[in-house]
């Protein structure tokens, strides 16, 4: 795997039509961006609020102390989430490429002017093995 610091590169030499590859039909760009949206805030929340009430279990005052009406958040355990999850959801993108992302074909790229992160494959990624 290779990684790719700024905007993905264009791929020179590629012809899809003339490797008889078709375009798949997917929802317009506004839905798509909504979907992506909502499904990437539904699976964020989810490991972030776990975390939150696993560490919220060991704040808990013992028997013999007054319980505190503001429990401390745990911040730290908030970021440490959120910097893990985002190469852990790009790894998991690349394992489903060819060689489970081992390929030299295969790139990660980090974009850091826009904070993205994201995984490619340079080259054809068939249901079929004739690629």
């Amino acid at each position: 795997m290779r990684i790719h610091f700024g905007n993905i590169p264009q791929i020179a030499d590629a012809q899809p039509e003339v490797e008889g590859l078709h375009p798949i039909r997917g929802p317009r760009a506004s839905v798509a961006y909504l979907l992506a949206g909502l499904a990437g805030f539904l699976l964020l929340c989810g490991p972030v609020m776990g975390l939150c009430v696993v560490s919220s279990y060991f704040a808990l005052p013992s028997a013999g102390t007054a319980p505190s009406v503001d429990p401390p958040a745990p911040w730290g355990a908030i970021l440490l989430t959120l910097l893990l999850y985002v190469p852990a959801h790009e790894l998991l993108h690349a394992i489903c490429q060819p060689d489970h992302g081992l390929s030299n074909r295969s790139n990660l790229v980090i974009w850091t002017r826009k904070l993205q992160f994201g995984v490619y494959y340079e080259g054809c990624m068939s249901r079929r093995a004739g690629c």
